[in-house]
Order: C-alpha cells, then structure tokens, then sequence
C-alpha cells in the first residue's frame, strides 16, 4: 500500500485514482440535501452523513476506479448501495442523487418486488433514497485512469426490502 491509498482511507472526500483533486464539500451537501429532498416528499425523515458509511463506501469507488469496468453492486448485507459512473462531471455525488432521484417517475407506488429489480425501468435507486428506516448515508467518489468517476452511497439500515414499500 503505497502513501496515496492510506491517504485515500483516511481522507474519504479525496477522488483517488488518476487525480489528487479534492472533492468539494460543497458536492457532498449538495446531495446530501437532494437525498433529504426527496424523503422530506415522501415524509421520511432526513437522512444523517456517516463517516462510516463513507469511508466503506470510499473503499468501494477506490475498488471500482482500479478495476475500470463497469458497475457492480457489492455483496454488503448490512448496507444499502448505489452506484453511479460518468465522465465530465464537475459535481460527481449530486449528479449521482439527481440521476437517482429521477427513477421517480417510474416508480409506482408499490410494495417492492423482485420483478422491480430484473430488467424493468430501474426504480431501486430511487427507493433507496427514499426508504422510510434508513437513518444514514456517506458517499465516496473515485475517479479511473480512463476517466470514469465512479460514485458509491451506502445506507445505514438497507432498504429494497421485497414486499415492502418504501415509505
């Protein structure tokens, strides 16, 4: 492990591969607000940052940006999860929420179930936001050589929980 990955686990809002560029504050807020947007919408109460959470999800982004490829959900039990990759982005983890975000207008407001994750319009990322027991988030930001960033929330309890609704 070189000085560069231990900086990265100790510092979770710094994009770590291909760049030393600091991910601004201002872009965690920002989704942090956009996350407690949309659950204020549904009458969920306002999701708290995890440092935890971050730093687990830093770990991740940094695991995806090394490997280059495309998204793949980690195989966490006791953790929500959403993914996000892009290139360009000036403000990675709120564009990440707004496209998260946007899978309301297909979400039916059901109890979930399996079908509503295999293949369908993509609402899962949106339910996560939004699911009513979760208390907290923490986000983390990782950018490729070939210039994909690559943007990982966790959620602190899970939600998507088939049968149930989200709020």
């Amino acid at each position: 492990m070189n000085w560069k990955n231990i900086l990265c686990a100790i510092v979770v809002l710094t994009v770590c591969e291909g760049k030393d560029t600091e991910v601004g504050k201002a872009d965690i807020k920002s989704a942090l607000g956009i996350h407690n947007k949309a659950r204020k919408d549904v009458r969920a109460p306002a999701l708290k940052w995890s440092g935890k959470l971050a730093g687990d999800a830093q770990a991740y982004a940094n695991l995806l940006a090394r490997k280059g490829g495309g998204l793949v959900h980690a195989k966490t039990r006791d953790q929500g999860e959403n993914l996000f990759m892009g290139t360009r982005i000036k403000n990675p983890a709120t564009a990440a929420s707004k496209a998260w975000y946007n899978e309301i207008k297909d979400y039916k407001h059901s109890k979930l179930s399996k079908t509503d994750f295999q293949g369908g319009k993509p609402i899962g990322h949106y339910t996560q936001m939004v699911w009513k027991p979760t208390k907290q988030v923490g986000l983390g930001m990782a950018v490729a050589k070939n210039g994909r960033i690559y943007v990982v929330a966790r959620y602190s309890p899970r939600g998507n929980v088939i049968g149930k609704y989200p709020y």
